[in-house]
């Protein structure tokens, strides 16, 4: 139980996310048990959120203790898992909604892109899955600023 293929975790390439623009598109396709993220950009300190899809999701929920993380261009980042039921179907994913939540880090990268990946831990801290690429994220000038001219 938990066990998914490598296969299974890796992105198809020309994938439609069909909540993602071009614009988080990197060296790889996005992961097949990622059905998109928002925001696609934005500065340290935003609620930053994942939805994802698929059989592998299923069969990760069944075991004890799950971590998942983010990680914003490598530095790792603690995710809320959530469960919800819509009443609103969309592809792929029916009605069913798996979303993470975490913050986005400061990571001193104001202006520019960063890759943005996943890793899952089941209990006992054994790797489930690591490297799950996600897409680009691109930090935005810190909203807390003010540029005076």
């Amino acid at each position: 139980m938990g066990w998914v293929s490598k296969d299974a975790l890796l992105g198809t390439p020309g994938r439609a996310t069909n909540m993602n623009t071009p614009a988080v598109q990197g060296i790889q396709p996005m992961s097949d048990i990622v059905y998109g993220f928002r925001p696609e950009a934005g500065w340290p300190g935003i609620l930053f959120q994942v939805f994802l899809q698929g059989h592998p999701i299923e069969q990760w929920r069944k075991q004890q203790d799950l971590t998942w993380l983010v990680l914003f261009n490598g530095q790792s980042t603690p995710c809320a898992f959530h469960e919800l039921n819509s009443n609103v179907t969309l592809p792929y994913i029916g009605h069913k909604r798996y979303v993470l939540q975490c913050i986005v880090p400061d990571i001193g990268l104001n202006g520019a892109q960063c890759p943005v990946t996943m890793n899952v831990y089941g209990a006992g801290g054994k790797s489930l899955a690591q490297g799950l690429y996600l897409g680009t994220f691109t930090f935005k000038h810190d909203g807390n600023s003010t540029i005076i001219l």
